[in-house]
């Protein structure tokens, strides 16, 4: 037999059908995939977080960020010279 596509329900939404999506309990347990997922981002958040003040300041405020680099920059071209 080979598979074929339903016909869509004209009573309910598409969103409807996703939200009630059964799931293997035997397979993935008592979580649903957005548990699983959401377990999964913050895993690894703690991996990509940045600590780091200059790129905090950089991301606070970019455009006196760049002016003042630029200052630094213009200092030391000034002292190299």
């Amino acid at each position: 037999m080979q598979p074929s596509i339903s016909a869509p329900s004209a009573e309910r939404s598409v969103i409807d059908h996703a939200a009630n999506e059964p799931e293997s309990p035997k397979a993935n347990g008592p979580k649903t995939n957005y548990d699983r997922e959401l377990e999964r981002t913050t895993r690894a958040r703690t991996y990509f977080e940045d600590h780091d003040p200059i790129n905090a300041a950089i991301r606070h405020d970019p455009t006196r960020s760049m002016l003042v680099a630029g200052g630094v920059g213009f200092i030391l071209a000034l002292l190299v010279r």
